[in-house]
């Protein structure tokens, strides 16, 4: 009971009433949220906004509700899977009852407000003008991240600065059976060249087949970096895999001379000797290093093979000139997401490894970000560190001499991150530099082919490769019926004549068109949802701001209970 006198409680049992619900996509299903009641006196209006976690929809619908209760106002966050509203005039519907100037109230702003960063942005916000305000409501209502700034330390657990549980390790534990690592503590062995099986069953030649040796080439690097820098000496070993000895060994160093293995010498039919050759080149175009050690037979008939090569798994080349990558270093990134209901996604933080590739890494754990719940983790947090590509990189996989005057190279354009390029072989005369690969005036391009995955075959070719159509490219073949061997016209297409091509007899020309890079290093991903908020918004019925907004619950995580009833939101 109350006085006849009590002139603000007959307001309030006299005042139109109108709630304000919403179709919510929750984890359980679609649900009606109460968005808030709204009590209409005279022409001003009092609404409660509620926003809810990230999800990839922006699906909501108003419903209408005849219900005059206003105790049901506390009710639950729902941030997991749930859909934010997106369109900022269909909050309520104003009931059968209502009068019309009450159903243009209720036609008010329900904002879905997503915060990238804390307290901080919901603050400036409340304290913006009504300008402004309606503007921030415009671009919420999207369910976009507002901030893309990343967030500070503070509101991490554990910071930045720790690893929480990532590693990398010099792992030497991938080293194929029935081969060792350099002994020395401080190496790390990154490529393992057998000089073939002792008997050939294909009716090719290798040095262990022909002098009845088990050899084969170890290629190591300092192991640890100083000060953040890796020292890229290559220490080069001849070891005889039945005694496990090293029987002869030297140092490589970038772009030096080729170094002659003496103890690997063969004498020809025409009298003459050749050795075994390694050199180690660099390759710097766009601003991408590509290094790696070269073996060739100097014969053309004697084949190695690649065993093991840590910067490149898919790495197996067989053939008279074979190559295994320099381990530079390279980079895992973990990364915290936050996503919104839109599908945008602001990269929250990162943290970064480094070290050679090869190396095997463990990737740092989940955190806690104020104001963010964790909604999806990676399957892996472990691999091999590979490389990290970015689109567009040059890459030179094959360099060697065509003819008399000519030399041709097979190189990668990266297309894809993960590793997918390009293959494109180019042509220049002898004594081109490798470094002026990508200008068209000195090395012209008489191959490319469609983008390749990593351990994939091209079709643009003209001979067939491991049984795949036309995966190889075949420069030479004997003339038949006086017509010209099949690749030549690819040359003489570019540029080049056929009286540069004198003592083509003496190179091998064939190129398989597979992408033998290993597959990009790509993030480790952890995704996050907003949490969700809770404002008061003071408008009149045509939207005119009469106070500033108030945040009754911000950063509230799934599942929170809210309840806006008491006297310091009204």
């Amino acid at each position: 009971m109350y006085s006849k006198n009590n002139k603000y409680m007959q307001e309030q049992k006299s005042a139109n009433r109108a709630q304000r619900f919403s179709l919510r996509k929750l984890s359980i299903g679609t649900v009606s949220v109460l968005l808030g009641t709204l009590m209409f006196f005279s022409n001003d209006q009092v609404s409660a906004d509620t926003t809810t976690g990230t999800d990839t929809s922006a699906d909501t619908a108003s419903v209408n509700s005849a219900t005059n209760d206003t105790s049901a106002s506390t009710v639950t966050l729902s941030s997991k899977d749930s859909s934010a509203a997106s369109d900022a005039n269909s909050s309520a519907v104003a009931s059968s009852a209502a009068s019309a100037q009450t159903a243009t109230a209720a036609s008010a702003s329900a904002t879905s407000q997503f915060a990238a960063t804390t307290a901080t942005a919901d603050s400036s916000q409340a304290a913006s003008t009504a300008t402004s305000a309606a503007s921030d409501d415009a671009l919420s209502s999207k369910g976009e991240i507002v901030a893309t700034d990343k967030i500070s330390n503070s509101d991490v657990t554990p910071g930045m600065s720790d690893p929480n549980g990532a590693s990398i390790v010099a792992d030497q534990s991938k080293i194929p059976s029935g081969y060792e690592v350099d002994p020395a503590d401080d190496r790390y062995t990154f490529g393992i060249v057998s000089l073939g099986p002792t008997a050939a069953t294909d009716g090719t030649t290798t040095y262990n087949g022909e002098n009845n040796t088990n050899y084969y080439f170890r290629f190591s690097t300092g192991k640890d970096a100083t000060n953040g820098q890796y020292d890229d000496t290559v220490y080069a070993q001849l070891v005889d895999d039945d005694t496990s000895q090293v029987i002869w060994q030297g140092t490589l160093t970038v772009n030096g001379a080729a170094v002659q293995v003496d103890k690997l010498k063969t004498v020809i039919s025409d009298g003459s000797t050749h050795y075994y050759q390694l050199t180690y080149t660099a390759t710097t175009n766009n601003g991408v290093t590509t290094k790696q050690i070269n073996v060739n037979s100097d014969v053309g008939t004697q084949l190695s093979k690649v065993i093991y090569d840590a910067g490149n798994k898919t790495n197996t080349l067989a053939g008279t000139v074979v190559h295994v990558v320099y381990p530079d270093e390279s980079t895992i990134r973990t990364e915290y997401i936050a996503k919104d209901a839109a599908g945008n996604e602001t990269i929250l933080a990162d943290y970064k490894q480094t070290g050679r590739q090869g190396y095997t890494y463990t990737a740092s754990g989940a955190r806690i970000f104020k104001g963010f719940d964790l909604v999806s983790s990676p399957s892996d947090t472990t691999g091999t560190l590979s490389a990290s590509y970015k689109i567009g990189d040059i890459i030179v996989s094959t360099q060697k001499q065509l003819s008399d005057q000519l030399q041709i190279a097979r190189i990668n354009v990266i297309t894809e991150t993960n590793g997918t390029a390009r293959i494109l072989l180019k042509v220049a005369a002898v004594g081109a530099s490798i470094d002026d690969i990508d200008n068209e005036n000195i090395w012209k391009t008489i191959l490319t082919t469609d983008p390749v995955a990593p351990g994939e075959f091209a079709d643009n070719g003209n001979y067939d490769a491991n049984t795949h159509k036309n995966g190889a490219f075949l420069l030479y073949t004997l003339p038949q019926d006086g017509k010209l061997p099949i690749g030549v016209k690819y040359l003489t297409d570019a540029g080049f004549t056929e009286d540069q091509l004198t003592g083509y007899e003496k190179y091998l020309t064939i190129y398989g068109l597979n992408n033998r890079l290993a597959v990009g290093q790509e993030p480790v991903k952890y995704y996050y949802a907003p949490q969700g908020q809770v404002r008061i918004n003071y408008v009149t019925s045509d939207g005119t701001v009469i106070q500033n907004p108030t945040t009754a619950y911000e950063n509230s995580g799934n599942n929170t209970s809210y309840d806006v009833t008491g006297s310091n939101y009204r």
